[in-house]
């Protein structure tokens, strides 16, 4: 399952969880922040990648979206990854 929570909320989240100090919570807030950009670079490069994502399918409209929260993964290596969803309808057939 997924859920897409904005960077505003998975900070209140982690703050939450911090104040309330249960052993098992730790585990949670280290995903949870990985999540996050780690400085202010980051964040214009995964914003940068969520764009170039949207421009590469713009004519996919329908078949094919990226939210303006998408999940990037940036590579170390130069490029990242960009969650995008893509439309199956009923009719389609995948075999």
């Amino acid at each position: 399952m997924l859920c897409l929570v904005e960077e505003k909320d998975v900070k209140h989240i982690i703050k939450v969880l911090c104040e309330r100090g249960h052993p098992r919570d730790k585990k949670v807030i280290g995903k949870l922040k990985g999540t996050l950009p780690k400085n202010p670079e980051e964040r214009k490069a995964m914003d940068a990648y969520r764009e170039q994502a949207k421009q590469k399918h713009i004519h996919d409209e329908g078949n094919i979206e990226v939210d303006d929260g998408a999940v990037v993964s940036l590579s170390g290596d130069g490029g990242a990854y960009v969650q995008a969803w893509t439309w199956i309808g009923d009719e389609d057939d995948s075999e």
